[in-house]
């Protein structure tokens, strides 16, 4: 009878600790898929901020090619000018007599400054390149940041799914 008696609660132990050891293992799994959905989530939004600073570069990319565009379409639309009055004054019958020297030397400073004044009209200011510069220098810095995030990230993941898959095999 004492065999028995030793025997139902030598069982009743082994069940007690299956199960706490079950339930460790059962709490653990939930721990790792918690962590793991974190990981994942946090991967995710590392590489929607990542595609929002590329998005962000090619609109400044964008910005500066329309910029450069502007500017030679203006000085295309400014040589137009220049040989449109050529034609006209060639029609004229003075044009053929020449030009005092300090009238043609006015005129040619003044042009020459009409064109500088042209060119510094479409460039921008001081001010706004520094602040383009500074804003880029943000960007690079930013994407940097969530490179090396996302790369933390990944590792964590790859660490983790190789847990797993030891553990499968194991």
């Amino acid at each position: 009878m004492v065999t028995g008696s030793l025997r139902v609660v030598f069982t009743l132990c082994l069940l007690a600790s299956l199960l706490g050891a079950g339930g460790w293992l059962w709490q653990r799994e939930r721990l790792r898929e918690t962590v793991l959905y974190t990981l994942r989530q946090e991967r995710d939004a590392a590489w929607q901020a990542l595609a929002e600073q590329r998005q962000t570069q090619q609109v400044f990319h964008t910005l500066d090619q329309t910029v450069e565009h502007e500017k030679e379409q203006q000085c295309g639309e400014s040589e137009k000018g220049r040989q449109q009055v050529r034609q006209r004054l060639s029609r004229v019958n003075c044009i053929r007599e020449p030009v005092p020297g300090p009238v043609a030397d006015r005129v040619r400073r003044d042009a020459r400054l009409l064109t500088v004044e042209t060119r510094l009209g479409t460039t921008p200011s001081a001010q706004t390149v520094h602040a383009l510069k500074v804003e880029i220098t943000e960007l690079r810095g930013d994407l940097k940041e969530t490179r090396a995030s996302l790369q933390a990230v990944t590792h964590q993941l790859e660490l983790l799914v190789e847990k797993a898959l030891y553990r499968s095999d194991g």
